[in-house]
């Protein structure tokens, strides 16, 4: 199976890529807004882009009606870059997760021309007969049609409706990201959205209800060259007294120094807030996956810290980290319970 370590390899050096940017220039800031920026960037933008690097990323957890409960995550690439510099038009990963058995399934594909359509006015992505990504009204629907995923015998299908129940947070409050090197990103996340629908294994059809589970989106788009010097360890939360957050640090992939932190925050009362002044901790690499299990996320000025526990030791299997996470902690000396997602590009070598 060497060509399958070599897809993984190239996929984290692209993935890895993606994240830690270099561009011809800062974008100019417009405000985002609905439809427009839901849709793909390689046109019908009013500023110019040489390389384009955009995703839409969903993860959540999924409860079904026999109580039986996975964490997901399903995330797109649109890939545009200059001449000469061969890409995939478009990247498709996803991984399922069953939080009682510990078991997970994940699987990249690549998608080459005709097979990888964007439109530039409303959100709809088209990956072959694979996958499908839309809005109808108020509502994400997510389509993904008989992949076939290691260790599973049978191929997957999953059909999700998600409705935002908040308005979206835009990231850095602006939407306009800075990060290092003279690189912005537009950035804005759906933070707690109800989700039904249905996930189909194989064995069995298994039926999502909306009570229990919930999902996060994340789109994000700017003009990248494609460069493996920097990581990061990203994290989203959203928590029991109606709290969401999201909070990154970037990372230099050399020296192993923080570069950039940021955490983006939706209150109980839905007003929101950002700050800087935040530190994530890892624990241990485990002898599984070689990825830290915890990690221990403080927001000093909300006095909140959350410590996200992973439900499996081998969430990687896209070749960085991906993980569900539980999120126990305190708010203000009050307990706090929650779900999260946990997304690791630092921690991926093996011991040595």
């Amino acid at each position: 199976m060497k060509w399958m370590k070599k897809l993984k390899a190239s996929i984290l050096f692209l993935f890895i890529s993606l994240f830690s940017v270099s561009v011809f220039a800062n974008l100019p800031y417009y405000p985002i807004e609905f439809p427009r920026d839901e849709a793909g960037h390689h046109a019908n933008v009013p500023y110019q882009i040489k390389n384009l690097t955009e995703w839409w990323y969903f993860s959540g957890k999924l409860t079904t009606n026999m109580g039986r409960q996975f964490g997901y995550f399903i995330a797109v690439f649109h890939i545009i870059p200059s001449p000469g510099k061969a890409r995939p038009d478009a990247v498709l990963m996803m991984q399922l997760t069953d939080l009682k058995t510990q078991a997970v399934y994940g699987v990249t594909k690549l998608f080459f021309g005709k097979d990888a359509k964007f439109s530039t006015d409303k959100l709809d992505v088209r990956l072959g007969d694979k996958f499908q990504l839309g809005k109808d009204q108020s509502s994400y629907y997510i389509i993904m049609k008989d992949l076939e995923v290691p260790k599973l015998a049978h191929k997957l299908s999953m059909m999700l409706s998600v409705t935002p129940s908040k308005a979206p947070l835009s990231i850095n409050k602006t939407g306009l990201l800075d990060m290092y090197d003279n690189t912005n990103t537009y950035y804005y996340s759906n933070v707690r959205m109800r989700t039904v629908g249905m996930i189909d294994i194989g064995e069995v059809l298994h039926n999502i209800e909306g009570d229990g589970s919930s999902s996060w989106m994340d789109h994000q788009w700017g003009d990248f060259v494609l460069t493996p010097k920097k990581r990061w360890i990203w994290t989203c939360a959203q928590l029991d007294n109606g709290m969401d957050f999201s909070a990154f640090e970037l990372i230099d992939g050399k020296t192993k120094k923080v570069i950039r932190k940021l955490a983006n925050i939706i209150m109980p009362d839905d007003s929101r807030f950002y700050t800087a002044d935040i530190d994530i901790q890892t624990s241990e690499r485990d002898e599984h996956s070689h990825y830290p299990a915890r990690y221990d996320v403080t927001i000093n000025p909300l006095n909140l810290q959350v410590s996200l526990d992973s439900y499996a030791s081998n969430q990687n299997s896209n070749g960085f980290w991906e993980g569900a996470h539980a999120a126990k902690g305190q708010y203000n000396g009050n307990p706090v319970t929650g779900f999260s997602y946990v997304e690791n590009t630092v921690e991926y070598q093996k011991r040595k």
